[in-house]
């Protein structure tokens, strides 16, 4: 919210909520249905991975992000 103008905050806030519920909404509809082809704990699995890859996606966006931002401090 720091970089997002104060005016918009309420839209941004809004559309990032709607985005997040519909899709905990398709994946747990999608989970229902793998659960009938895949065993419970390869599926939590997968799952368990499928989080820790977005974590480390995340971290490499935001150590790169903090980097561009911050050149002199290296100098």
């Amino acid at each position: 919210m720091k970089e997002t103008p104060s005016d918009l905050q309420g839209l941004v806030f809004g559309l990032l909520a709607t985005i997040s519920n519909t899709l905990i909404g398709i994946f747990m509809l999608g989970a229902g249905i793998l659960l009938e082809a895949v065993n419970n704990r390869m599926l939590g699995l997968i799952g368990g991975m499928g989080f820790i890859l977005t974590g480390l996606f995340l971290f490499v966006v935001y150590s790169s992000i903090k980097e561009k931002e911050l050149p002199t401090l290296r100098e």
